[in-house]
């Protein structure tokens, strides 16, 4: 389903049973809903999962110049207004998990539990002097390849590596 928010058009993804407790997935950075397919599917014979593609990635449609923290924030919140979710467990990824606590701080009466999952708030570097925004900038391709190979260093491990690269390679054609 498409959810409609000012800027943006969010594709969301709902499985379970309707009358189990609700579990909201966030991704992180570029990450789309795709990241928590295998995790929920396990998760939605017992709960009713939703995972949602937000600003900037998946299949959401948006203007780059709209995604900023607060519309992310805001669109959290709308996911929830549109499943008409009064309390969830809210799940987030790496980046994601700045929007998570910061939906929890403003809303916490919509939220029971929260899984942060390698949560990162604020990495404290100027965009100027970030070398990792510089290289994504200049040298895309070899900046992801890096940060694919740091992030799954694990032996055997190539076919995750490669879903990664997918993944990643969809934001570079946006």
């Amino acid at each position: 389903m498409f959810i409609e928010v000012p800027g943006a058009k969010l594709f969301a993804l709902r499985n379970g049973p309707a009358d189990a407790t609700t579990i909201v997935a966030i991704g992180g950075w570029i990450g789309s809903s795709e990241l928590w397919l295998e995790p929920l599917g396990e998760l939605s014979d017992t709960y009713t999962t939703i995972a949602y593609d937000h600003r900037g990635s998946g299949l959401s449609d948006c203007e780059a110049s709209s995604i900023t923290f607060d519309a992310l924030v805001a669109d959290a919140l709308a996911v929830l207004n549109a499943f008409c979710i009064k309390r969830c467990v809210l799940a987030a990824e790496s980046a994601g998990a700045q929007t998570a606590l910061a939906l929890a701080a403003r809303h916490s009466e919509r939220i029971s539990h929260l899984i942060i999952v390698d949560g990162m708030y604020s990495r404290g570097v100027a965009v100027a002097t970030d070398s990792f925004l510089q290289g994504l900038r200049s040298a895309y391709p070899a900046t992801i390849e890096r940060f694919v190979q740091l992030c799954i260093p694990e032996p055997d491990s190539e076919h995750v590596k490669a879903w990664g690269r997918k993944i990643l390679a969809r934001a570079e054609e946006s």
